[in-house]
């Protein structure tokens, strides 16, 4: 199975030296491909800059291949050129992408200003072109949210999964997020969600899911 894999966050850049970032480090991207590339399968991921790297043995089995992305708009274009130039049986969109990007500036601003007004507009929704470019692949799209009750971010992992044209919508909060033992819950269907308790967990489902999936 040929897999693509988006992993870490997005730098949105203000000026020529400033940018806005988010808490991603890609760890769960990452831990995905190793899983994948344990059971012999061929992965194509695109890193954040910054982000976790994969370990050594992974890379030296030659079935992982790695890019490393900057923007939002870069990740959307590496994309666009993998799913144009190659098939995959499966899309797994971890990385956490920017809904807001800068409108960039050029040069530096000043650093002696009383105060800084940063004008920001919407990021394309990259998840949303995967489906359209690769319909016969097996989408997984994430879906983190802060501050919410479990039940209402079961309802908007399910909105945002009726929209990109997603299988399956891994949906986690903010509250603990980075701890190994972060909680998420799968999200498919009318089913009920599958709760999975941690990131190493998490990656074994996420593979049998895409696994099962194989001839379908």
């Amino acid at each position: 199975m040929r897999i693509l894999i988006t992993a870490g966050g997005t730098r949105e850049p203000i000026d020529a030296v400033r940018f806005v970032g988010n808490v991603g480090t890609g760890a769960t991207g990452i831990a995905l491909a190793q899983e994948a590339v344990r059971r012999f399968h061929t992965v194509q991921l695109l890193s954040g800059t910054g982000s976790v790297e994969p370990a050594q043995w992974a890379l030296d089995t030659g079935l992982l291949a790695v890019e490393t992305f900057t923007s939002a708009s870069d990740l959307l274009d590496r994309t666009v050129r993998l799913l144009e130039d190659y098939r995959f049986d499966a899309i797994v969109a971890t990385a956490a992408v920017a809904d807001y990007a800068p409108v960039l500036v050029d040069g530096k601003i000043g650093s002696t200003l009383d105060e800084l007004t940063i004008r920001m507009i919407p990021t394309p929704k990259i998840v949303d072109r995967m489906r359209v470019l690769a319909p016969e692949a097996r989408l997984v799209s994430f879906k983190l949210e802060s501050g919410v009750s479990p039940s209402e971010l079961f309802c908007r992992a399910r909105t945002s999964m009726a929209r990109s044209g997603a299988d399956l919508t891994v949906a986690n909060l903010l509250e603990g997020h980075g701890r190994p033992d972060h909680s998420a819950w799968l999200v498919h269907g009318d089913g009920d969600p599958i709760a999975v308790p941690t990131r190493a967990k998490l990656a074994t489902c996420l593979l049998d899911y895409l696994e099962a999936g194989q001839d379908r």
